[in-house]
């Protein structure tokens, strides 16, 4: 993993009760194998093992990017979201 990457949640580790669908940003990678992410929604940073994060494909961030880009736009919108559910069922089917 690199600084910048999106990344979600593995369900292993600490994050095994954790929602599917946390999400956040790499903001640092450390040698010793820890990963810091900035959850979305928060303002911190978290120490987390590499097992305990995976990075999101790029199908399923480009959906998100569109469906976020098209909530002022009503019609567009649910064809965006539907893509984006595409994408993400697609990652967990691999």
């Amino acid at each position: 993993m690199k600084k910048g990457e999106l990344v979600m949640v593995s369900g292993k580790g600490r994050t095994k009760n954790w929602r599917p669908s946390c999400r956040g940003c790499v903001t640092g990678v450390r040698k010793n194998g820890v990963v810091l992410v900035r959850w979305d929604g928060t303002h911190f940073e978290d120490e987390m093992k590499a097992d305990e994060v995976r990075i999101v494909s790029p199908a399923v961030a480009q959906a998100d990017a569109e469906c976020a880009r098209t909530k002022a736009n009503p019609a567009a919108e649910g064809e965006a979201a539907g893509r984006a559910d595409n994408a993400r069922r697609a990652q967990r089917e691999k």
